[in-house]
């Protein structure tokens, strides 16, 4: 169980997406990335699901689906880009990428190619953000502040009511506040991003337990494994 403020706040605040803009995604209907993007219909934005693979190449490629329904943000598993990449899956000269403003990767790291691949070969000034979020809470930690500088391989900020944002060790000891790297932009070392107090969406029933051990055993605790 959840509520929406996660998804409209992400989608509002951080993305500035409003009434008529159109959202890409490719998730799956059983990956919570899916059901992320459904409460945003309530800020008047249009949804665009596409039933098949990005990877396909023949008489359209995936950037013409963007183009020919003026797309204003992606939602992609980033290791999709290394397939374009791989494949040579590019705009065609006369595909308009003009509506497409940002591209959010998410699933698995964002490599430094990426960023340089998609800025070089698909658009000069498309605005690239590596999301970090859990399927717990159907919601993100890491998001955009669109009146900052963006750097590639750098957390752009954490989102609005995310207070508690750390990065333990092995060890179990604390690396790294996000809250405190923003200002200080020193790192200890690197681990685990670990949410210490989810706000405002918070998980509070999970699997089929009377007492509700399942989510105290596998979400609140901090349980950091090799």
């Amino acid at each position: 169980m959840m509520t929406i403020i996660a998804q409209l706040r992400d989608f509002s605040l951080h993305l500035d997406l409003k009434e008529g803009d159109i959202v890409y995604s490719n998730s799956p209907v059983g990956w919570a990335a899916f059901d992320y993007l459904i409460p945003n219909l309530a800020l008047g934005v249009t949804l665009l699901f596409f039933n098949g693979s990005p990877e396909y190449v023949g008489e359209f490629t995936f950037w013409d689906i963007l183009a020919e329904n003026k797309v204003s943000f992606a939602f992609l598993p980033s290791a999709y880009v290394n397939s374009f990449q791989t494949d040579c899956i590019l705009p065609k000269p006369d595909t308009n990428l003009e509506s497409l403003k940002i591209l959010g990767l998410a699933g698995s790291p964002v490599r430094p190619q990426d960023y340089k691949f998609l800025l070089n070969s698909i658009k000069s000034d498309l605005l690239i953000l590596s999301l970090y979020g859990a399927t717990e809470v159907v919601g993100a930690f890491s998001g955009s502040d669109l009146n900052s500088p963006f750097h590639a391989l750098r957390m752009p900020s954490a989102l609005v009511g995310v207070v508690d944002l750390h990065i333990f060790d092995l060890e179990k000891r604390q690396v790294l506040s996000v809250h405190n790297y923003v200002k200080s932009n020193s790192i200890l070392g690197k681990g685990k991003l670990v949410v210490t107090e989810a706000k405002p969406n918070c998980l509070y029933i999970f699997g089929k337990t009377e007492d509700n051990t399942q989510l105290n055993d596998r979400i609140t605790s901090v349980n950091i494994k090799e």
